[in-house]
């Protein structure tokens, strides 16, 4: 058999080599998609879980509504509908009575839900391996790693007025990538919002200047900040984490630090 021969059949050798692995590359990236988005979902599903447990316990915790009560259904205003707080009606109740939920209320609840996107991110593992912005590599090694800092929503406080989140990648809660900000948290709400919010990773905290706790370069910080009567001064909530040095478990602070909660 000549030279020629032999190389000519190492060449449709190589040839349908690399056929059948783009054919199986194409397939890995098919399931890693999948795998986001079901990672994503589940994280949503989670913090969505979460609040409302919240809100069944602090239910319960309240005076007990009368047989009559419980068999009207409620109908929920989404947040944002009355000025960024939520609003429940129930029907057939004499003089339709209503319960707002301010809109301070409304952001020490999304405090809790962020938090939450935080701690469920950390403990799914982020690796970080110098890879490149997008999906999170299919075989990365699993390490658990707080996301990093995510950009403010908006990138002003917003004063006396409502801010709409700009629903597009690389705008607002659909910006970073698997191991940076909010994509990396997998929170992307849709409702309008009185409040800026922040997710702080390692510095540029803002509670520690206002008499807040400070989370250290290893923790992370949830805040709030808004200025409902568009003073120029603002209101603040925080609510602080950081790794265990032995276990490496998360550990939240007790309470919700709020500072001029009436601005």
């Amino acid at each position: 058999m000549s030279s020629s021969t032999i190389y000519r059949s190492d060449v449709v050798a190589a040839r349908a080599r690399r056929d059948m692995l783009q054919a199986e590359a194409e397939q890995l990236e098919r399931e890693a998609q999948r795998f986001a988005e079901t990672s994503r979902r589940l994280r949503e599903v989670r913090a969505e879980l979460a609040l409302l447990e919240q809100r069944i316990e602090a239910a319960g915790k309240a005076r007990r509504p009368s047989r009559r009560a419980l068999r009207l259904a409620l109908l929920i205003v989404p947040m944002g509908a009355i000025g960024g707080g939520a609003l429940l009606l129930a029907p057939g109740l004499i003089g339709h009575k209503c319960f707002v939920i301010s809109p301070q209320a409304s952001a020490q609840s999304v405090v809790a839900l962020i938090t939450r996107s935080v701690v469920l991110a950390y403990e799914n593992g982020r690796a970080r391996d110098g890879s490149a912005s997008g999906s999170r590599p299919l075989h990365a090694d699993k390490e658990r790693v707080l996301c990093a800092s995510a950009l403010s929503v908006p990138t002003e406080v917003p004063q006396r007025s409502l801010y709409s989140p700009i629903r597009r990648d690389g705008w607002d809660y659909l910006t970073g990538d698997w191991a940076t900000g909010w994509k990396c948290l997998g929170y992307d709400p849709s409702w309008p919002q009185r409040f800026r919010y922040h997710y702080h990773q390692g510095s540029g905290y803002l509670g520690p200047a206002r008499g807040g706790p400070d989370p250290g370069p290893n923790g992370f910080e949830v805040a709030a900040e808004g200025d409902l009567d568009g003073d120029g001064e603002t209101s603040l909530f925080t609510r602080v984490g950081w790794p265990d040095p032995v276990t490496g478990d998360l550990v939240l602070s007790e309470t919700l630090f709020i500072d001029r909660e009436s601005e």
